[in-house]
């Protein structure tokens, strides 16, 4: 088993330190994996030690069990067994915004059947890393903010679609925007909790209703 303690120190090959490689569009990076020639180019036998850098955060897997959650530092690797089994992921540490849409015509319906749409933006953080690693990273190597974008979108559309499904278009249309956004936000928060994400920010800035039915 390794032990991995926040210990400043100076290494004696930079290719000795682990580190992410993660570019501005992706918002979980697995070391070794995602390198890719890890396979060629890594042992993880002679790494020293760890740099998680500042707006990261890092969770570390052994043989396959998460066993720890890190911030940013400098962190020492101390090893019993060596490294073999070691994997650690690299987490944009944080909030981002992620803009959304959903076209009427793929929209949810309200409780008199009409097909609604809507779109706003949400700024989002992980919150809970071991959750995220868990329940959206999975066995993913990397996690772009293109797919993080698409899990925002099912998120707001269960969100939507548990909410239209009770009133009708002419009550929905009734309700201030201000509310209704309040009302969505609400939904996706517990949606994005059991993801290990938090809610920075929501906002509701289009609705799309068919035109045949607008009331106001």
């Amino acid at each position: 088993m390794s032990f991995i303690i926040k210990k400043d120190f100076s290494p004696s090959d930079d290719k000795r330190i682990i580190k992410s490689e993660r570019d501005s569009e992706t918002i979980a990076w697995v070391y070794p994996h995602a390198h890719e020639n890890w396979q060629k180019d890594f042992d993880l036998k002679k790494t020293e030690g760890m740099i998680v850098k500042i707006a990261e955060k890092a969770v570390v897997i052994e043989n396959e069990q998460i066993i720890d959650e890190l911030a940013s530092g400098m962190f020492k690797i101390e090893r019993k067994k060596g490294t073999e089994g070691l994997k650690i992921v690299f987490l944009e540490g944080q909030s981002f915004n992620v803009k959304w849409g959903i076209p009427q015509e793929q929209g949810v319906l309200t409780k008199d059947n009409v097909q609604i749409g809507a779109s706003g933006s949400l700024s989002i953080s992980i919150s809970a890393p071991k959750v995220f690693c868990l329940n959206i990273l999975k066995d993913s190597i990397q996690f772009s903010s293109k797919e993080m974008r698409m899990q925002v979108l099912f998120i707001i559309k269960e969100a939507m679609r548990e909410l239209s499904g009770q009133y009708s278009i002419e009550e929905i249309q009734k309700i201030s925007r201000e509310e209704l956004s309040m009302m969505i936000e609400s939904s996706v928060v517990d949606l994005l909790t059991k993801m290990g994400l938090s809610s920075e920010g929501f906002s509701l800035t289009g609705l799309g209703i068919p035109l045949e039915h607008r009331f106001l």
